[in-house]
């Protein structure tokens, strides 16, 4: 992991509490996942902006705006099971706020399919990797969400 990926993470462990600008953190990861070569990266960075909501509390995801929504969003469109998975948590995770990225949570879940063992070349899954699951449970989260504030 690099410096500045440690550095991002520290700074969100240690504003929680609603010193984290989680706009310009989306940000942040947003651009070095998509600057990341390969697909080891880009998985780090998607599991660090998951720890980072996951972190941050309400009144942090209360002031996400609709861009850095997107670019939760658009997760979905990377690495196939690996963006469905960390894309749908992250945008579960922003509950009503996510309630524009539905249609793109819907267009994965219909794309979605198990990653059986036999396709991976000797890899043996038990039981096979299935983001469907996770996505349906994002759909459901956000589209039973209280209204935004």
């Amino acid at each position: 992991m690099s410096f500045i990926n440690c550095f991002f993470l520290f700074v969100g462990s240690i504003a929680g509490t609603g010193g984290l600008d989680l706009n310009a953190e989306i940000s942040t990861r947003y651009e070095i996942l998509h600057s990341s070569l390969n697909a080891n990266q880009r998985a780090e960075e998607m599991r660090a902006l998951v720890a980072a909501l996951t972190s941050a509390d309400r009144d942090d995801v209360a002031g996400i705006s609709d861009a850095s929504v997107d670019q939760v969003a658009s997760l979905l469109k990377v690495d196939g099971v690996n963006g469905w998975l960390f894309g749908s948590e992250a945008l579960q995770i922003l509950g009503c706020r996510a309630k524009r990225a539905l249609p793109q949570l819907k267009q994965a879940l219909e794309a979605a399919q198990p990653v059986a063992s036999e396709s991976l070349g000797g890899l043996i899954l038990s039981p096979p990797v299935d983001a469907r699951p996770n996505i349906e449970a994002a759909i459901h989260r956000i589209e039973e969400a209280p209204p935004c504030r």
